[in-house]
């Protein structure tokens, strides 16, 4: 991976998880402006997305008997519509809702978990 790929990708996910979580086209704007090369929203995204899936799978010390099943009950409406935005975004619930319990450990200072 060149040195402007790896600067490009790093300014993609500091601009995702920045608070105001811009959209992937106003990232690809900023991009053109801060490193003069073109790509197009869905680029963006899905650079973001392969980045993050790459940050959130299980670890090789993670086995079968490491892990538990999660059930939570939501409402009906918000459910299949976290699911049909998870799809229209190329991830799937459970990928989403790792990544958000990692994240949540992480912000509250559980490093040592991971």
């Amino acid at each position: 991976m060149s040195k402007l790929t790896q600067e490009v990708i790093s300014f993609i996910v500091a601009k995702k998880d920045d608070s105001t979580n811009p959209s992937y086209k106003t990232i690809a704007e900023e991009i053109k402006t801060t490193f003069g090369v073109v790509v197009s929203g869905q680029a963006v995204g899905r650079a973001y997305r392969d980045y993050k899936s790459t940050k959130t799978k299980p670890t090789k010390s993670e086995t079968v008997k490491d892990t538990i099943t999660l059930t939570v009950q939501v409402n009906k409406n918000i459910a299949e519509q976290f699911k049909r935005i998870a799809k229209e975004n190329d991830r799937n619930q459970s990928q989403l809702i790792r990544e958000w319990i990692k994240k949540y450990c992480l912000d509250n200072n559980q490093a040592k978990l991971f």
